[in-house]
C-alpha cells in the first residue's frame, strides 16, 4: 500500500534553475492548481540545483539562485539543495556555492551523488540534514526488456529495492554523516518496496534515472574530428535545446536529455511503489 507523507517539486537545471526568475515564479504558482493523476497533492518542498551535471554549476547566476531560494522559503515552500557528481576542476567553483548557501542558511536538506560532496559540505561546517541522491541507488533499471521475466532476476527482485542496496553506504557514511533520507526512482517493470524505514525515502516520478555520462555529446557536436569525444569542454548549455527519443522494440521509449538517459513511469503510482514516502514530481522530458 502506498502511503504519500509529503509532496515535493524537482525544479533542478531547465524546470526552475536555470529559467529566469519570472518563468520560475509564475511555475511555482502554478504548484498550488496542478495535481497528478489521482493525487490530490499540496506541495510543500522545492528542489533546486543540479542533479547530474556540473557544467550547469557554471552558467546558473548565483544571485539568481538565491532569490528564488528566498522566493520559495516565502511561499512556504522548504527548499532541497541538490548537487551533481564534482570533478577536480570544479572543487573551488563547489566551495563558493556551498558558503553562499551556508550564508542564506535557507536550506532544509542537502541532496548529494558523490561521496566527495559530502566532505566538502562539512569543511564548510555543514553537519546535518544530509540526503542521498539518484546515483547512489544501484537498482537495475532496464528498459530494454522486463527483467521480471528472467526467472533468476524474478526469484530475487527483493535484493534489487533500494532499502537493500543503501544499508551498506548508510553504514560506511553515518559514522561520520547525519543521513535523514535517500532519492530513489520507480522500476520500469515491477513494484517499488519501501519496507525499511530506516531511512526516510522520496520517490521521484514519473522520470525514471536510467544513467548518466560525464562526456556530453552536445557540447562536442561543433568540434572537429580530433576535438571529439573529449571530457570537458566548454559547456554552453546546448543541451537544453534538444532531447532525443529512443525506440526499443516492443517496449516503453527512453530519452536522452543533456548527459542523462531517462524512462517514464506508465503505471500510476499506486500502481509501482509500496510504502511510506516523500512524493517527488520529477518532469525532466518534455518531449511529445
Amino acid at each position: 500500500m502506498l502511503k504519500i507523507n509529503e509532496y515535493a517539486y524537482n525544479a533542478c537545471e531547465r524546470n526552475g534553475t536555470l529559467e529566469s526568475y519570472a518563468l520560475f515564479e509564475k511555475r511555482i504558482c502554478e504548484l498550488k492548481n496542478y495535481h497528478l493523476g489521482k493525487q490530490n497533492a499540496t506541495y510543500s518542498w522545492i528542489y533546486l540545483g543540479f542533479e547530474f551535471c556540473e557544467n550547469m554549476m557554471r552558467i546558473c547566476d548565483i544571485l539568481q539562485m538565491e532569490k528564488k531560494i528566498e522566493t520559495a522559503v516565502k511561499r512556504g515552500y522548504k527548499v532541497a539543495f541538490v548537487f551533481p557528481p564534482v570533478y577536480q576542476k570544479s572543487i573551488p567553483m563547489v566551495k563558493q556555492w556551498i558558503e553562499r548557501l551556508k550564508k542564506l542558511n535557507l536550506i532544509s536538506e542537502w541532496v548529494v551523488n558523490d561521496f566527495g560532496m559530502f566532505a566538502l559540505l562539512a569543511e564548510a561546517g555543514i553537519t546535518k540534514n544530509f540526503v542521498l541522491g539518484r546515483l547512489f541507488e544501484k537498482a537495475i533499471r532496464e528498459t530494454r526488456q522486463n527483467i521480471l521475466e528472467i526467472p533468476e532476476v524474478a526469484k530475487n527482485f527483493e535484493i534489487l529495492q533500494p532499502t537493500e542496496s543503501m544499508k551498506s553506504i548508510c553504514r560506511i557514511l553515518e559514522e561520520k554523516y547525519m543521513i535523514c533520507g535517500a532519492e530513489v526512482d520507480t522500476f520500469p517493470d515491477g513494484m517499488l518496496k519501501l519496507t525499511d524505514q530506516h531511512l526516510e525515502y522520496r520517490v521521484h516520478y514519473p522520470d525514471i534515472f536510467l544513467s548518466y555520462s560525464p562526456y556530453c555529446e552536445y557540447a562536442n557536436v561543433n568540434h572537429e574530428e580530433k576535438g571529439c569525444f573529449v571530457l570537458h569542454q566548454l559547456c554552453g548549455a546546448e543541451c537544453c535545446l534538444y532531447e532525443q527519443k529512443i525506440s526499443a522494440p516492443k517496449r516503453n521509449e527512453f530519452y536522452k536529455t543533456g548527459n542523462v538517459m531517462l524512462g517514464r513511469q506508465v503505471k500510476c503510482p499506486e500502481e509501482c511503489i509500496e510504502g511510506c514516502c516523500r512524493f517527488v514530481y520529477s518532469e525532466r522530458i518534455h518531449l511529445k
